[in-house]
């Protein structure tokens, strides 16, 4: 039942931050409608109990509620509860790996600020898994490339 309540939470926090990136205007209403249900309906079936992603509840730490990938739990994507409060609206977490592998040089990318709020949008940060990381309230004790998005 709480993985119900969580999913159902998670799936609000989607549609609060659809609603900023599909504004509806009178001459595409239907067009922008019709994508945004569409793609409301692709993201629920995302989210059932089978699937290979898994909802968690951020919000008491950083208003955020998380889709992780519980393959190998190394990707996930967050969505703000409030994007009207922050330039964090959608955050991703990627693992750096096979980057690394194929010669990315993480270091030489901004270090994740500490503190919510600080990212500049659209620019990689790397984390190293060693402090705390701030969108989790806690160390994750594993590396991640993030990156925010403002859609507003």
């Amino acid at each position: 039942m709480k993985r119900y309540f969580l999913n159902v939470a998670f799936l609000v926090a989607i549609i609060l931050s659809l609603a900023v990136v599909f504004p509806v205007n009178s001459s595409a209403q239907g067009t922008r409608s019709d994508a945004a249900e569409k793609e409301l309906s692709a993201i629920a079936n995302l989210l059932t109990g089978d699937s290979g992603i898994m909802a968690h509840d951020f919000s008491s730490v950083s208003g955020e509620f998380c889709m992780l990938e519980k393959g190998t739990k190394n990707n996930m994507i967050h969505f703000s509860g409030e994007p009207e409060k922050t330039t964090e609206d959608i955050v991703y977490f990627i693992s750096p790996d096979e980057l690394k592998g194929n010669g990315l040089q993480v270091k030489k990318l901004n270090k994740l600020p500490t503190e919510l709020g600080k990212m500049e949008p659209l620019r990689w940060y790397y984390y190293d898994g060693k402090g705390k990381e701030p969108h989790h309230g806690k160390k994750l004790h594993r590396d991640f490339l993030v990156m925010a998005i403002d859609v507003k």
